[in-house]
């Protein structure tokens, strides 16, 4: 197991930057909160 990180101060998107992804990978782009608890942490 791994110990929670602290929490960081990160900076917004970009406007229409999911849009572009999403133009790109379609329903491949996950942005629910596991996937971004698990991938924003490192």
């Amino acid at each position: 197991m791994t110990a929670p990180l602290p929490n960081f101060d990160r900076k917004p998107l970009p406007t229409g930057f999911l849009d572009e992804v999403r133009a790109v990978v379609g329903d491949r782009l996950g942005t629910g909160e596991a996937i971004r608890l698990q991938h924003g942490s490192s």
